[in-house]
């Protein structure tokens, strides 16, 4: 067999697998490793995704297991509203989604466009809200985070500014000062001429993929822009989330956008599932979560 028939085969083998069924999984994934680490909730969410895993589709397909799973995250969400990250809300409407999407004849319809109009509005409210915040429009938020106002930025800083890790633990203790004591809002921060022109950059380069993926995904009758939306979306988590590390987030995107798909998509198929491997060797928790499973398997 050549390659041309066994990139054929494949390509019909993908042809035949639901975008619901990879979201889906891509999804009990995400819960396994991200569920929130509050009160019983990571732990129940985990036997919960992993049942769904494990004797999927039987049981993974059942909306009433969705619900037991929206039902658990809502409860540490609801408990601890005030500390999560964002994208934890985000995760529950998505899980609600599916649970109400599965209890449908043909799910995977309503579910591409539960997937579509999340990523678009999600997209649209962070838009909105950055374009109206004077300290993002004229670049303060990236600066403080390349000067050491985040040590995820650390290396990315490093990198493009040229600033010193010895002058970002400079920084980092002077902030962490003002942090303590507001009091002193005069402080000897070492900004390299550097810095405030790649967070311009930034900045613009942020409000502008994301404003496009907002309209991209909410443009009622995409057409061909179909491939141009994921490909910008992917564009998007590819430029953010190896560096920003909030791969839970990342993950979550690429589980709805995966489901908007369509079925004879197997390019995109292919794509997003390549998004998710990739985001894998960004994440501590996930090599921990699929290191374990890996010597269960080879006990």
């Amino acid at each position: 067999m050549n390659l041309s028939e066994t990139l054929g085969r494949l390509k019909d083998y993908g042809a035949g697998i639901r975008p619901l069924d990879i979201s889906l999984v891509m999804t009990f994934i995400l819960l396994m490793v991200y569920a929130e680490n509050v009160f019983y909730v990571r732990p129940a969410t985990q036997v919960l995704a992993g049942l769904g895993l494990v004797f999927y589709p039987w049981i993974g397909r059942s909306p009433w297991l969705w619900l037991a799973i929206t039902a658990v995250l809502a409860w540490g969400h609801g408990v601890f509203w005030f500390s999560i990250d964002n994208h934890k809300y985000l995760m529950n409407y998505w899980t609600l989604a599916v649970s109400i999407c599965l209890f449908y004849r043909k799910p995977s319809a309503f579910l591409a466009v539960n997937g579509r109009l999340l990523i678009g509005l999600c997209f649209l409210f962070a838009t909105v809200w950055k374009a109206v915040t004077i300290e993002f429009v004229n670049g303060s938020f990236f600066e403080y985070l390349l000067i050491g106002g985040d040590v995820r930025f650390e290396d990315f800083s490093i990198l493009l500014t040229g600033i010193s890790p010895e002058v970002l633990e400079q920084n980092r203790e002077l902030l962490q000062s003002v942090k303590s004591n507001p009091a002193l809002t005069e402080t000897a921060l070492e900004v390299p001429p550097r810095v405030s022109v790649i967070a311009l950059l930034l900045t613009w380069w942020t409000l502008i993929v994301e404003g496009l993926i907002a309209v991209l995904f909410l443009w009622p009758n995409p057409g061909k822009t179909r491939i141009v939306r994921d490909l910008v979306l992917g564009a998007f988590i590819i430029s953010t989330y190896p560096v920003a590390s909030v791969i839970g987030f990342a993950w979550l995107l690429v589980s709805m956008g995966t489901a908007q798909i369509t079925r004879r998509s197997s390019v995109m198929k292919l794509f997003y599932i390549a998004l998710f491997i990739v985001l894998t060797f960004f994440s501590p928790s996930a090599q921990f979560m699929f290191g374990r499973l890996i010597d269960l398997i080879t006990l």
